[in-house]
């Protein structure tokens, strides 16, 4: 018989317990261990990992001897992911072994004690940019390692106190009046200009902060024994929303302006008026917003594809697959095979995606690896990055290129939608969560701020737009959103009739 307890991830200093036994029984003389009286008590994690160490042990154990193991490292926990999990067991070493499953490599140290404790305990990634090397992507390699910290890191705290701060508002640009977009126009060309005056090694600049992004996007840096990319995966979204954070931090540090704020293209806005549902700025943002296509302008960024030099070119929101005719993609499609694309693509991502593991994508923990692109039904993104990701297509140029498309200013004002939608979700019924997993709430990231130094944030501190010192503007989304009153700064709506619309078969 063999008594092991199994110690969950760990939150907020609390331990939960819980404990198992079962019987290891030799099924054969060739050290084969029979587990079918192994007591689950509901807890599959423990049992996965249990039965991968029996299994991996067979394969170097001596059938003529009773052994059991210890190991320590990463292991796949099939309803978990990706686990730190550690298999103590007492006296003496009579063996040691390594066994590797996949991106996985476990130590075994095999030993003759039938006294065994499994702990199971959460791993957030955890950024550094320590041990960065050159990576390949889209052809060839990218040399994107962040420039070293010039003061130690500091933890991110909010500029101001909730109760004292006004709350700053990012707009659609294309509700800004013809006054209002020519003070933003004016304030965003000297700010890209002063950023672009910053001598090349001063992290705040745009490539450096490019770099930043190429570094984390791209497997240059390390992940705990693997390597990360904040795309494809649960961490794209809150990720992102930081970048664009302190990017808009830097711009106001330059202009010396704390209420200065980016604002976003509405491309979700298709212009299209519902009676009753319609709220907000009823105008069209589907289209390259004008005030970064001026090529007398800092802001104007080339290359770019043709497509976003159009005047008023409804943008596709179609993410291309194997089986999409690129040339009838990137050339144009009938406007109503268009629009009905788009709004498929919009309610398949937002109103379709009830679950956080649907809308946030594949769990991404410490010791994991990018997801190959490249190969065949690679998957992994949650379903708002998909829409994400034809905005950059359309756009094309830098936009297109992963390491480089921040240096596209119309970068952070797409981001910025993004962001705001994800910020819709959450509102659009209540079962509407972020993960709760600690792996998610407690990862780490690093970026530079308005100072040049190096902060270190959280996913649990991006999940409020509210505490980190702004809101969205309320647009017109009634072509794509049945729930359009939960698109303000209030919220509401209904979740039953969400659930009800969601399940028709004509959406």
């Amino acid at each position: 018989m063999i008594n092991h307890k199994c110690r969950t991830p760990c939150h907020h200093g609390r331990t939960d317990w819980a404990s198992f036994s079962g019987d290891l029984s030799r099924k054969s003389s060739h050290g084969n261990y029979d587990t079918s009286a192994y007591k689950k008590a509901g807890h599959d994690d423990l049992h996965a990992a249990f039965q991968l160490g029996v299994d991996s042990m067979n394969k170097i154990s001596s059938p003529e001897r009773s052994i059991q193991l210890r190991c320590v490292g990463y292991i796949y926990i099939p309803s978990k992911g990706p686990m730190w999990v550690e298999l103590a067991i007492s006296p003496s070493v009579v063996m040691a072994g390594r066994f590797a499953s996949g991106v996985f490599t476990l130590f075994f140290l095999l030993l003759l004690s039938t006294d065994l404790t499994v702990m199971i305990r959460s791993s957030p990634v955890k950024v550094k940019f320590e041990g960065c090397m050159k990576a390949a992507a889209y052809g060839r390699i990218w040399d994107c390692c962040p420039p070293t910290p010039k003061n130690p890191v500091v933890n991110f705290k909010p500029l101001l106190d909730n109760s004292s701060r006004k709350l700053r508002i990012r707009r659609a640009l294309q509700c800004l009046d013809e006054e209002e977009l020519g003070v933003y126009k004016e304030k965003l060309e000297r700010a890209y200009n002063l950023l672009a005056a910053l001598p090349g090694n001063d992290p705040r600049t745009l490539e450096n902060q490019a770099i930043v992004h190429c570094a984390c996007g791209t497997g240059a840096l390390p992940n705990d024994g693997g390597r990360l990319d904040v795309h494809n995966g649960w961490l794209f979204q809150p990720w992102h929303r930081w970048f664009l954070y302190f990017h808009e931090r830097i711009l106001q540090g330059l202009l010396g302006d704390p209420t200065f704020t980016i604002h976003f293209w509405n491309w979700d806005n298709d212009g299209v008026v519902v009676e009753g549902r319609s709220k907000g700025c009823l105008k069209a943002g589907n289209a390259f917003p004008n005030i970064y296509g001026d090529p007398s302008t800092i802001v104007y960024h080339s290359p770019r594809s043709w497509r976003a030099s159009l005047p008023r070119s409804p943008l596709n929101l179609i993410k291309p697959t194997e089986d999409t005719d690129l040339n009838t993609w990137c050339t144009g499609m009938p406007d109503d095979v268009l629009a009905a694309g788009n709004v498929k693509a919009l309610r398949d991502a937002i109103i379709r995606s009830t679950s956080s593991d649907v809308f946030f994508g594949r769990k991404y923990s410490a010791g994991d690896f990018p997801v190959d692109i490249h190969q065949p039904n690679a998957t992994g993104e949650g379903s708002l990055e998909r829409p994400h990701d034809s905005v950059h297509a359309w756009v094309g140029g830098d936009m297109l290129i992963n390491p480089i498309s921040s240096l596209d200013p119309v970068f952070w004002a797409h981001h910025g939608n993004v962001e705001r939608l994800w910020d819709m979700w959450q509102r659009l019924g209540p079962n509407r969560t972020v993960p709760q997993d600690p792996d998610f709430l407690d990862a780490e990231f690093l970026f530079y701020d308005e100072n040049g130094d190096t902060v270190r944030v959280t996913v649990r501190d991006s999940l409020d737009t509210r505490a980190l010192g702004y809101i969205y503007e309320e647009t017109n989304d009634a072509s794509w959103n049945y729930n359009s009153m939960s698109n303000g700064p209030d919220g509401g709506g209904s979740a039953g009739f969400f659930e009800e619309v969601v399940g028709s078969e004509d959406l």
